[in-house]
């Protein structure tokens, strides 16, 4: 279940990026695919479809990093966009790209995916690339989306 009482409560400022999408939308796009946490992540797309955070906001990570989060993108705009730029651009392998899909970045371009069969969060630190910079930051959507924080916390 998709929760974090810091952002729903507006602990955090926010603001909606994305036009309402409607779960018939939502749900033919996700179509092709049934990765663990799928249903969590549709669900925030119908409810937001998409977020930016002006301050942006830290993530919560076993890695040796500070991790954060600007944007969570939205259906019909920066998803299809960021993706399609990645399938183009020679930096991200094809075998990649096939099996992901783009659902956030950070204030410096560096991007969050979700890999289409485990669920999984990756984070691909766009100066080492997908070869050597990419990192499992979390095990589906939802536990991404509640391990954000604001800085100040």
């Amino acid at each position: 279940m998709l929760s974090n009482l810091l952002i729903e409560e507006g602990t955090v400022r926010k603001e909606v990026i994305g036009s309402s999408v409607s779960d018939t939308e939502v749900a033919q796009f996700f179509l092709p695919w049934d990765f663990p946490g799928k249903d969590d992540y549709m669900d925030f797309l119908c409810e937001s479809n998409g977020l930016f955070f002006p301050e942006g906001l830290c993530l919560k990570s076993d890695l040796y990093m500070g991790l954060e989060v600007e944007t969570l993108y939205d259906l019909k705009g920066r998803i299809e966009r960021y993706w399609a730029i990645a399938k183009e651009n020679p930096d991200y392998p094809e075998a990649f790209t096939a099996g992901h899909i783009p659902i956030a970045n950070d204030a410096a371009g560096n991007m969050y995916w979700i890999d289409l069969v485990s669920g999984e969060v990756l984070f691909i630190d766009s100066e080492c690339g997908v070869a050597e910079g990419l990192y499992v930051v979390s095990d589906s959507f939802s536990s991404f989306y509640s391990a954000l924080y604001p800085h100040t916390l």
